[in-house]
C-alpha cells in the first residue's frame, strides 16, 4: 500500500508541478490532487524539494521502463521515436521537463544539478 500511495502522490506532483512550475507548486495542491493530507504528503516526502528531485526520479524511472523494450542499436530514429510517443502518450512528462528547465535556467528550481 505504501509504494501504491507514494506512486499516487508522484503522479500528482508531476500533473502540479507541469501545471504550475516549482515556486507556485504547493504541498497542498500535490495532496488535493492526490486525494490526501498535506501530513499525507509530509509523511512520504518531508519537504517540496525532496518531492519535486523524487518526483524527477520517477519520471525518468518510467521513461527507462518503457524504452528497455526499444534496445538502442543501429536505428536510433526508431528508439528516439518511441520516446517521443511515450511522452506524448504522458503529456505531463514533457510540460514538467520543460518546466523544470525554465526553472532552472533562471535560478528559481532547486534541481539545477538534475537539469
Amino acid at each position: 500500500m505504501g509504494s501504491a500511495r507514494r506512486q499516487d502522490i508522484l503522479e500528482a506532483a508531476l500533473e502540479v508541478f507541469a501545471e504550475r512550475g516549482f515556486k507556485s507548486a504547493s504541498i497542498d495542491a500535490v495532496a488535493e490532487r492526490a486525494g490526501l493530507t498535506r501530513q499525507g504528503v509530509l509523511h512520504y516526502f518531508p519537504s517540496k524539494k525532496r518531492l519535486l528531485l523524487d518526483m524527477l526520479d520517477f519520471r525518468e524511472q518510467l521513461n527507462r521502463a518503457h524504452l528497455a523494450d526499444h534496445p538502442v542499436g543501429e536505428d536510433l530514429s526508431a528508439y528516439f521515436a518511441a520516446a517521443v510517443s511515450f511522452e506524448q502518450s504522458h503529456p505531463s512528462f514533457a510540460t514538467v521537463h520543460s518546466v523544470v528547465v525554465a526553472d532552472a535556467v533562471t535560478g528559481q528550481e532547486p534541481a539545477r544539478g538534475y537539469v
